[in-house]
């Protein structure tokens, strides 16, 4: 086991976060990331549904053990950020927001106990 801030933080045995890519990394993805040690994210995009999310994150659970995180992309929660709230109903312990400003969004999750990370894309 690697000892560093994010497997401290995390409580994970490997430093890696899956990528959270909309439309490519779902459950199954997520959860096996987290089940080999690190952590999985389920990328969620605008077209997903709550009823998505659940049956996702509880596939991630069942593979992972109960670990989980979300990545959003925040150019599409200024229009509508009710995704936010239904990835935060899951109680995940990470939320990726990226591709735009997080700030708006930070202190919401944080309020909802998770933590907040976002890609730097340039």
């Amino acid at each position: 086991m690697l000892d560093t801030w994010l497997t401290r933080e995390l409580g994970i045995t490997v430093p890696l976060v899956g990528a959270p890519m909309g439309g490519r990394a779902g459950g199954t993805l997520a959860g096996e990331v987290t089940r080999a040690g690190g952590l999985g994210l389920i990328g969620a995009a605008r077209y997903n549904t709550p009823e998505w999310l659940e049956a996702e994150a509880r596939t991630a659970r069942e593979i992972g053990g109960g670990l989980l995180g979300f990545g959003l992309m925040t150019w599409s929660l200024a229009d509508d950020d009710s995704l936010l709230g239904a990835v935060l109903a899951l109680r995940p312990r990470v939320v990726s927001l990226s591709f735009g400003d997080p700030a708006p969004y930070v202190e919401r999750v944080h309020e909802a106990g998770a933590l907040a990370i976002s890609q730097i894309n340039t």
